[in-house]
């Protein structure tokens, strides 16, 4: 009896641990919009509006959808699968009034700038 009851004791603390452990994932704590807004180089930061106004879908990436000056070409890794597509408000006048920026769906990474029309 003794033996069932650690058996017991034994699954329902691993449940319990299994389920409080949140390892690199946006989580709904956070959101995407602001992890990916903090880690932008303040360059962009700066053409930004608010990043709550943002708006976010989930796209597949296609090639010849990020911008051409990239620093780390592993961005082509996520050619052909599901990302984050965040389009963040800008204070410009422009007819541009959006830009586009990639982030990974499962960490939201940043990943690339998306094309401007």
């Amino acid at each position: 009896m003794k033996k069932v009851m650690l058996l017991i004791l034994i699954v329902v603390l691993s449940m319990g641990v299994i389920a409080c452990t949140n390892e690199n994932d946006t989580s709904d704590d956070k959101d995407v919009r602001e992890v990916v807004w903090g880690q932008l180089p303040s360059e962009q930061k700066d053409f930004i509006g608010n990043w709550e106004d943002a708006t976010v879908s989930k796209i597949e990436l296609r090639e010849g959808m990020m911008s051409s000056d990239l620093h780390d070409m592993s961005e082509t890794l996520y050619i052909g699968n599901e990302v984050y597509a965040i389009d963040f408000p800008i204070k410009s006048g422009s007819s541009t009034n959006t830009i586009t920026v990639f982030a990974d769906v499962e960490n939201g990474e940043y990943i690339a700038n998306g094309l401007v029309d």
